[in-house]
Formats: structure tokens, C-alpha cells, sequence
């Protein structure tokens, strides 16, 4: 059978087909099925190139916020073209009203990211010590599994991609375009709310440019003490449309769990089993190339932290840095 599987004329087929192969070559027994299937799950070669599967393995979990600015995603995001602010920018997300804040950074450190949150959203301290003395709870993603962080990963691809359009051939003006591609993110109307960040935040509705060039019925009718009025009502009616928003989020949720989980094919991992790790672009060694390992490892599962995450360890013992997140990994047989 190892002949046949990995000889001279062996292609590292699958188990039906080395079977099949076996049989033409005229042998046989009761078993060569199960036999051939346990052979090529075990073999190490077919494990370290198999294909990647891109099967959700674990239902998904959304995040919710029960109000506006309880719970923030934060990401950064390079690299970019150079620019004068930098070749990085830092964003953060309000999961509840979508209200997005972004800054280009020339270097990522602690206390960029302290400033920048102090401004965004909170006040400055060192930013372990800001969440700890608040009672925030922080949470961080698994390497490589930007759903952890869907809301604040989503904005990102907004973001980008509207800079790539309004930029063209002038990409290193992205620092100058950032503000501006913020508001109009800021005042568009959202799929999941359908309602603007701005408005779920201020209680009305943002005053765009093309209104004061081209006018608009409220510019026209502007009245300072109507205005006063209007304003105030908007601002005792903005709760009910929190509330609304809040039953169309939990909606949304429920029927995009709904189908990602149909598609949910678990592979159970344990404390304890040899796994291997999907080779990341910058774990690659140079010379690589296209004829390298898709997998690698085995590794040992330290821990489970959360259904789908894990902490692991070389067969040595040395802790591996990070979670990793189940889809990354496979079962190693031996």
C-alpha cells in the first residue's frame, strides 16, 4: 500500500482512489477500503499539502451592543502608500450606531494608539491601565480570523475601497481624503439599521454639502426658532429609534447566523490532540515558492478558550503566541 501510495509511480492519491488502484494491480482483501482511508488520512505528506477548506467549522457568534458606544471594534490597517500622516491608520467602530472614527499613524505603538483612543472615545491614560480603571473588557481576535472582528473589519474594506476610488492615481493623498471619506461613511444610510451612523447618534439628520450648493427644502425654510422645536422633538423621539434599530440589528443577526450556520461542518478539536496550522503569507521562509507546504506543525493543543479558539504549544512545550482560531487548524493523524 506505501508503495502504491507514495513509490515511484505513487501520486499521494485519496483513499478511494488507492484502493481502486490497488485492486486493478489485482490484490484484494475484506478491508482495503477502511484500510486505505486510514492509510492516506495518516500519511504526512498528503496532511502538510492537503488543500485549504474553507468550511466554517463553528456556528457563528454575533456581537451585540444593548446601546450606542458600549461596545467598540478597533483595527489597523497597512500598509499603504506613503503619505505625509503615515502608512498606517488606526479605526474604530461603534457596533450599535456604525459610527466609525479612523487617523493615519506613521508607527504603530502604545501610546499612539492610548492617544487616539482618548480622543475617539474615552480620555488619556496608558491603555491597559485606561480599560482596568473604566471596567472595559477587552477582547482580542484570533490571528488571521478578521470575523472576530466582523463590524470593525467591514468598515475597513468601506474605507479602502472608497479611498481607492476617489484617489486613482494619487494614492499617497489618502491621509487628505481620510476626514472626508469618514463623513460621507458617517451619514450614509446603513444596510443593517437603515438608518446613518450620524443620525443614531445626533438624533437628525447631517446637512451635506451638495444642500448648500444646490439648496433643499429645509435650507430654504430655515427658521432658527422652528428649528430649536424640531430639534428638540428629534431628540425625544431618537430613543424609540434606537430601539427600532436595535430589534433590525437583532434581526439581521438571527438570519445571517442562520445561513453561515447551515454551512457550519464542525471539525471537534480537544485538549491534547496534534493539529496543524495553516501557513500564513508571513510565516513562509524565502524559497518557499509554490511547491511549499500548505500546512504546518504538528502542534499540541494547550487550551480551549472559547468554542473554536486555542492556545498551542510546540511538541516541546513552548507556548505558540496568540489564540488561533479552529479555522486555521486540522487534526493530525499518525
Amino acid at each position: 500500500m506505501r508503495e502504491v501510495h507514495e513509490g515511484i509511480c505513487g501520486n499521494h492519491s485519496g483513499g478511494t482512489s488507492l484502493a481502486h488502484k490497488i485492486l486493478r494491480q489485482g490484490y484484494y482483501w475484506p478491508t482495503i477500503q477502511k484500510d486505505a482511508h486510514r492509510f492516506t488520512r495518516a500519511c504526512d505528506r498528503c496532511q502538510r499539502f492537503a488543500n485549504f477548506n474553507s468550511t466554517p467549522v463553528v456556528p457563528l457568534k454575533p456581537l451585540t451592543s444593548p446601546w450606542p458606544f458600549a461596545v467598540w471594534g478597533i483595527d489597523l490597517i497597512g500598509e499603504l502608500p506613503q503619505g505625509k500622516g503615515g502608512v498606517k491608520y488606526v479605526v474604530v467602530v461603534d457596533y450599535f450606531t456604525k459610527w466609525a472614527e479612523a487617523e493615519p499613524l506613521a508607527k504603530i505603538t502604545a501610546a499612539k494608539i492610548k492617544e487616539f483612543v482618548f480622543r475617539a472615545i474615552v480620555y488619556r491614560k496608558e491603555l491597559r491601565k485606561l480599560c482596568d480603571d473604566l471596567g472595559i473588557q477587552k477582547g482580542f481576535t484570533a490571528v488571521y480570523h478578521p470575523q472576530s472582528n466582523g463590524q470593525t473589519e467591514a468598515v475597513n474594506k468601506i474605507i479602502k475601497h472608497t479611498l481607492k476610488t476617489k484617489l486613482e492615481e494619487s494614492k499617497g493623498c489618502w491621509h487628505e481624503e481620510l476626514p472626508m471619506v469618514l463623513w460621507s461613511y458617517n451619514t450614509t444610510p446603513r444596510t443593517t439599521t437603515g438608518e446613518s451612523p450620524f443620525t443614531l447618534t445626533y438624533g437628525c439628520e447631517a446637512m451635506v454639502p451638495v444642500e448648500i450648493g444646490a439648496g433643499s427644502f429645509r435650507r430654504d425654510n430655515y427658521d432658527p426658532e422652528n428649528n430649536e422645536v424640531n430639534h428638540r422633538l428629534y431628540l425625544d423621539l431618537v430613543e424609540e429609534v434606537r430601539a427600532t434599530t436595535q430589534l433590525k440589528l437583532a434581526a439581521y443577526q438571527q438570519r445571517t447566523r442562520k445561513y453561515f450556520d447551515g454551512k457550519v461542518r464542525a471539525r471537534p478539536l480537544k485538549v491534547g490532540d496534534l493539529v496543524l496550522r495553516r501557513m500564513m503569507p508571513n510565516m513562509k521562509v524565502q524559497g518557499h515558492g509554490v511547491f511549499g507546504a500548505n500546512w504546518e506543525g504538528p502542534y499540541l493543543i494547550k487550551a480551549v478558550l472559547w468554542e473554536g479558539t486555542y492556545h498551542l504549544t510546540d511538541l516541546d512545550g513552548k507556548l505558540i503566541p496568540r489564540a488561533w482560531n479552529g479555522e486555521h487548524l486540522k487534526k493530525y493523524y499518525q
